[in-house]
């Protein structure tokens, strides 16, 4: 069995200053002992000397009285916004109760040499009051100060002079001493306690990079699958073209710093983007606008970010010196939406949207983004659109499909001939939910290099 370890840890002037107010918000109870305690004891105190002598009380029925209701008028401060002034509280109630039990004692014959042992219970309570060392050295000096004060005004002997200081002295170096063992197991008590909200606060911050935040929130709240359907939602696969061939002719550690120092900047982006990252799969990128909350502008703001993440890429590469290109698929339609499993938890979508994102980046042109036409009817005018053509889908038969190219500005005439940046919000335009397709044809599907 191990001793206790009362040595008071060493804080940091960051935690000092936290550690006051941990220690501030638990020091009001301990004020409102004190004041109850002290009201109790003076009139513990009077019903015994009654019982002893009734001639000891004399004239200091009064005085006690009056001490009592001191007492448990600061207790009453302690319930207003007063509380707040925590050492100015204390210190009058240590005035208050060292103070009035002295004047008591003053009253009754030989009162000092016979309640000293009394008078120093008085400082009992400091330790618990006390937040810092310096007030507990005040609180201490007012309860020992005090009593000499008014023994300088008796013709009080040199016994009771030794007496009362003795039984001082004693009980501030008593409570001294229990302060410092109180104060070492707060402080290890407030160190654990932030230890657990950093922890915590690493745990929230790691299931948030796992996870959307509402999403977090209800697997905290619930162990109960989180599973939705969603019927618009715009979905985005991207990939890096001839990524397989550059990781086999690189070292492992380039090939990893590289990618992750773009999907970094893919990260940047999304986050800034008001879309939600769905997950990464090799050299591939997932986004999905509308999910987990339904947002009525996901699909340019997933245009957007199609056109960020190309940029971004051409400069990450010229920066690198690599010849990396980026391709891109867009399609808007509806899918599930959730978490399944117990362990290594992920956001993930279901549903045709993901396969015809997929199958749209897979067939699409380094360096540019294939998008559908349900996607593209769903962006305002300013978006500029090159129409491809159509091509077959994997399932899906023929599409006809378009590259984003750009926007303009909202109201300005864009370049290019009528045909080349037709428009697929024209209701003649085919769309590709109106091709055939294979309805089993529903598992997530991810971008192939």
């Amino acid at each position: 069995m191990h001793a206790p370890d009362l040595a008071r840890p060493t804080l940091t002037a960051d935690q000092l200053e936290r550690y006051v107010d941990f220690r501030t918000a638990q020091v009001t109870p301990f004020e409102r002992l004190s004041a109850v305690a002290g009201a109790a004891s003076v009139l513990v105190f009077m019903i015994w000397d009654r019982e002893v002598n009734g001639g000891f009380l004399g004239d200091t029925v009064a005085i006690r009285l009056a001490l009592a209701g001191i007492l448990l008028a600061l207790f009453l401060l302690t319930l207003t916004p007063l509380a707040r002034y925590h050492g100015l509280l204390q210190a009058v109630s240590t005035a208050v109760i060292v103070g009035g039990f002295s004047w008591v004692l003053t009253e009754l014959p030989e009162g000092f040499l016979v309640g000293a042992a009394g008078l120093a219970l008085s400082i009992a309570l400091l330790p618990l009051l006390a937040i810092t060392l310096r007030s507990m050295v005040l609180l201490c000096a007012i309860a020992v100060v005090i009593p000499n004060l008014y023994l300088a005004d008796t013709t009080a002997s040199r016994l009771t002079w030794v007496n009362v200081n003795t039984w001082m002295a004693f009980a501030a170096a008593l409570a001294l001493s229990f302060w410092f063992v109180f104060d070492a197991v707060n402080r290890r008590l407030f160190l654990a306690e932030e230890d657990a909200l950093d922890q915590r606060a690493r745990a929230d911050r790691l299931l948030a990079n796992m996870l959307p935040q509402e999403i977090a929130e209800r697997l905290k709240a619930s162990d109960a699958t989180v599973a939705e359907r969603f019927d618009v939602v715009t979905v985005l696969f991207a990939d890096i073209v001839g990524f397989t061939s550059f990781a086999q002719s690189h070292e492992p550690d380039e090939v990893v710093n590289l990618l992750n120092g773009l999907f970094s900047e893919f990260d940047d982006l999304v986050s800034a983007s008001g879309v939600e990252k769905i997950k990464t799969l090799g050299d591939g990128y997932m986004v999905a606008g509308g999910v987990p909350v339904a947002h009525p502008d996901h699909a340019p703001l997933i245009a957007d970010l199609a056109l960020q993440m190309i940029d971004a890429t051409d400069q990450f590469a010229a920066k690198n010196g690599i010849e990396w290109d980026l391709r891109i698929g867009v399609h808007t339609g509806s899918v599930v939406a959730g978490v399944i499993g117990k362990r290594k938890l992920a956001y993930d979508l279901w549903g045709d949207a993901v396969n015809v994102a997929s199958r749209l980046e897979s067939t699409g042109v380094p360096g540019r983004i294939q998008v559908s036409g349900l996607f593209a009817g769903m962006l305002p005018e300013h978006y500029e659109l090159e129409r491809r053509g159509t091509i077959t889908l994997k399932n899906r038969g023929s599409a006809t499909t378009y590259f984003l190219t750009g926007r303009r500005e909202a109201g300005t005439q864009g370049e290019g001939s009528a045909g080349d940046m037709a428009h697929p919000s024209d209701p003649t335009a085919p769309r590709l939910s109106d091709q055939p397709h294979n309805p089993t044809d529903t598992a997530s599907a991810a971008p192939t290099t």
